[in-house]
């Protein structure tokens, strides 16, 4: 048996997911999207020439729901004497992350924030997707983050985390104030089910064929599993489910999707 250290990544991590189970009472649902017309979708705007993706558009009907659905964009903090305070940003801005290769070899995930992406379009969004994607590592400065992370002190890590249940506007400088963990994978059988959070989060985990009932005629559909997690202590289940219905729509029909995107 050996015993070690946290490596300095995991211990940000670790001091992560302790203040999300010690502060905040994450509540989830799990749904099962109908993906097929929203793909034709995008493939139709690709052919006319528009920069268009599933993450990108995934992204954009969450903003959409956030704006419709505003206490999913509040969040609450402790300050002194462990009083909880509830903060309403002024802003919608996603967490996300996209996946890369690093110069050995390795799978890394790079976070990147999408500023105001309610008021942004879906080619927007997928523009900034596709330069997080294709820009040489050297020169994003999300590398330069997770670099300082795995080079900075275990109490630097403590007093960032302990800022990031106090502060509001430190949190919002840094992370944005939803997020979106957006790295689904085709033909993989998986649902995300408890995940402790700090803010609203979303999970599209995995993309599959499955047997539908449209119409009254079994039919193979396209359909992508999301699990939508929120802080208990700032909403109840009834306000998720009500954004996971406005989300259903709006991915299930596409058109919905792109006239809100380019109004």
């Amino acid at each position: 048996m050996r015993i070690e250290s946290l490596s300095k990544n995991r211990t940000f991590v670790y001091h992560l997911l302790r203040r999300s189970i010690r502060f905040h009472a994450p509540m989830s649902v799990t749904c099962h999207f109908d993906i097929t017309d929203l793909e034709s979708k995008i493939m139709e705007e690709r052919e006319a020439g528009q920069a268009a993706g599933l993450v990108a558009s995934f992204i954009k009907a969450t903003a959409i729901c956030l704006k419709t659905h505003p206490r999913l964009n509040q969040r609450i903090f402790h300050r002194f004497w462990r009083t909880p305070k509830l903060a309403t940003f002024d802003e919608i801005s996603c967490n996300t992350v996209v996946g890369r290769t690093s110069s050995e070899g390795e799978p890394i995930v790079l976070p990147m924030v999408l500023r105001h992406v309610d008021s942004m379009k879906i080619s927007d969004i997928q523009n900034q997707i596709q330069a997080m994607k294709t820009t040489p590592l050297q020169e994003l400065s999300a590398v330069d983050t997770l670099k300082k992370m795995t080079t900075m002190p275990r109490w630097l890590s403590r007093f960032l985390h302990w800022r990031f249940r106090r502060e509001p506007h430190f949190l919002i400088s840094k992370v944005g104030t939803y997020a979106v963990s957006a790295l689904p994978t085709r033909g993989l059988d998986c649902t995300s089910t408890f995940t402790p959070v700090a803010q609203t989060a979303f999970f599209p985990t995995c993309i599959q064929e499955t047997m539908r009932i449209i119409e009254g005629k079994p039919t193979i559909r396209t359909t992508l599993t999301c699990t939508i997690t929120a802080d208990h202590y700032v909403v109840d289940g009834l306000y998720i489910q009500s954004a996971a219905l406005q989300l259903q729509s709006l991915l299930e029909q596409p058109e919905l999707l792109f006239a809100d995107a380019l109004s």
